[in-house]
Parts: C-alpha cells; sequence; structure tokens
C-alpha cells in the first residue's frame, strides 16, 4: 500500500552481503511498483550523498565500510 511502512529487523554484525541481502529481500517483500520509490534507513556514519558506509570500529554495521549502498542495491 502506497505510504505505508515495513521494517524487518536486521544483524548489524552481519557480514556484507548478508545485510545486502536482507535489505534487498525486504525491498522484493514489498510488491511496490517499479516507480514506487524506497529507502533503507541506516544510522551513521555514512555517507548519505554518495551512498557509502563509513562504518568503522562502531560496533555495527562494520562489514559496509567503504560498500556503495546505492550502486549494490539498484
Amino acid at each position: 500500500m502506497p505510504g505505508s511502512v515495513r521494517r524487518r529487523p536486521i544483524d548489524p554484525h552481519a557480514a556484507a552481503d548478508e545485510l545486502l541481502n536482507g535489505f534487498a529481500s525486504a525491498i522484493a517483500d514489498a510488491h511496490a511498483a517499479a516507480d514506487v520509490p524506497w529507502g533503507v534507513a541506516i544510522p551513521g556514519p555514512f555517507d548519505y550523498r554518495r551512498g557509502i558506509g563509513l562504518f568503522k570500529d562502531v560496533g555495527k554495521f562494520d562489514a559496509l565500510l567503504d560498500v556503495n549502498l546505492t550502486t549494490r542495491l539498484t
């Protein structure tokens, strides 16, 4: 349904591929039309403009250090 929110728990300590697969699976499960915008809520440190994780020694999402989520999830 447009305007609805769907959430899925993610293990912030998982490997990069597992995290990305979890994000992609949640997107696919939404069954949204191709023209419906979607987003991933992710905490900093993160370069939101470039879509690149800057996580290093923060205890969560460390596997996404320098991973470009924009290119990996489109």
